[in-house]
């Protein structure tokens, strides 16, 4: 035999074993360090995954918030815009309600000046053809007969226009009372 006794290949056979437990020991003592290192490797990522969607959902809160102040102080400034087209509306229309009761009394003055104007007119047409009349009656010539027919029934008309306005202006006047009581 060679040299290398059963002893030595016990001895040889149980290194060899002990060779292989240790390094399957230290195999199984890297895998289980590796699979820790995964581990928390993986507790870190998930997290910092964590913290950054609470991150993100805290900055679309706030944005949201944002949103929702500016929302409503649009809001706010909209009705109030609102309310003061309506008040500046009521001041205009009272505006022109006021500008409309002037302007009708305005108008009523004038109606009665130009119809007083042409009642003063007209009488004095009627005491100016009564005068003809009586300076043609004191004449007394025949041919001056269809004159003073003529004139007469001038003044019958004149008279009626005359008697007609002044009931006019007596009723305006009952109805401008009427309107302003």
């Amino acid at each position: 035999m060679s040299g290398i006794s059963g002893a030595d290949v016990q001895g040889f056979g149980s290194l060899i074993v002990g060779a292989v437990v240790a390094a399957a020991a230290l195999s199984t003592r890297l895998a289980a360090r590796r699979a820790e290192i995964a581990t928390k490797h993986f507790a870190t990522q998930q997290a910092l995954i964590a913290a950054a969607a609470k991150a993100a959902a805290d900055i679309v809160a706030a944005k949201a918030e944002t949103v929702a102040v500016q929302a409503a102080a649009t809001a706010l400034a909209a009705k109030d815009a609102a309310d003061l087209v309506a008040v500046q509306a009521a001041k205009a229309a009272a505006l022109l309600v006021q500008a409309s009761d002037t302007t009708h009394v305005q108008l009523g003055v004038i109606h009665t000046l130009v119809n007083s104007n042409l009642t003063a007119m007209t009488q004095e047409a009627l005491n100016a053809t009564r005068r003809e009349l009586v300076l043609v009656q004191e004449r007394n010539s025949p041919e001056d007969a269809a004159r003073i027919a003529a004139l007469e029934m001038h003044i019958a008309g004149l008279e009626q226009t005359v008697s007609d306005r002044l009931a006019a202006a007596v009723q305006e006047v009952s109805i401008t009372a009427g309107h302003k009581g």
